[in-house]
Formats: C-alpha cells, structure tokens, sequence
C-alpha cells in the first residue's frame, strides 16, 4: 500500500508512518518546513511539500498514492487555552479535511482514513458517566 499522510511529522503522524513502513508499506508524509521534512525522513517516510488547505496541490502530492490519511492537527499546548488558540486545529479540521477528501477524489484514492477524538470530562462530582 502506498500512502500519502498529512500530520506525517507530528506526535500521532511519525509514529503512524513508521508503523505502516515497518509492515512492507511505502509512505508519503506532507510536509511544510525543513523541519517537518526532517521528521518524516527519520521516521523512515518521503517527504512531499503541499498546502493543506489547497486540494490541488495535496492531489499532485499524493498522485499515485491508493490511501490517503488525515492525522494533521494544531492542538493548543497552553494548559488553558482560550478559543482563539483552537482556531488553526478548527480550520485544519474543517478545511483541511475538505481538501483532503477532494484530493482523495482528484487522485483515485480507493481508501481515505481520519483520525477523530472525543473529549470526555468526568462530573465535577466525579461520578460515573450513565
């Protein structure tokens, strides 16, 4: 399989990539800086540049890939994040999935994968969830 990963470089992404290599498949990770490019390689992957909120560039990127995996975010680190330190995960959630999906589309992609998560927060009376 051949698969063309967007969050290559992250947390999530550099474990992902060398997983599928270490079971006989072929990586592409976008990347965006030198860094990033770095971390890919080192994670045993090939780096392509694209934009992730472009769907043209993200199909050149990804041309002969049969996958294509959604593991991209900007999750705040600040311990109290207000909302406007959500807005570039909102917009990589948001636009950067509708480009990913038409990339898939433009290049014949026969799976598209996305990562999810779901936040859970116990009762302030920590009592079970029903």
């Amino acid at each position: 399989m051949k698969v063309f990963l967007a969050g290559a470089s992250g947390v999530l992404g550099r474990r992902i990539t060398w997983q599928l290599i270490s079971k006989g498949h072929s990586v592409i990770g976008l990347v965006r800086s030198q860094d990033s490019e770095n971390a890919v390689r080192a994670a045993g992957g090939k780096p392509r540049y694209a934009d992730l909120f472009d769907a043209d560039s993200l199909a050149r990127a990804a041309d002969g890939c049969d996958t294509i995996m959604h593991a991209a975010t900007a999750i705040p680190t600040k311990q109290k994040p207000s909302p406007s330190d959500w807005a570039m995960n909102d917009r990589i959630r948001r636009e950067g999935t509708r480009c990913l999906t038409e990339a898939a589309a433009k290049t014949g992609a026969k799976t598209y994968l996305q990562q999810s998560i779901v936040w859970v927060a116990r009762p302030k009376d920590e009592s079970p969830f029903d």
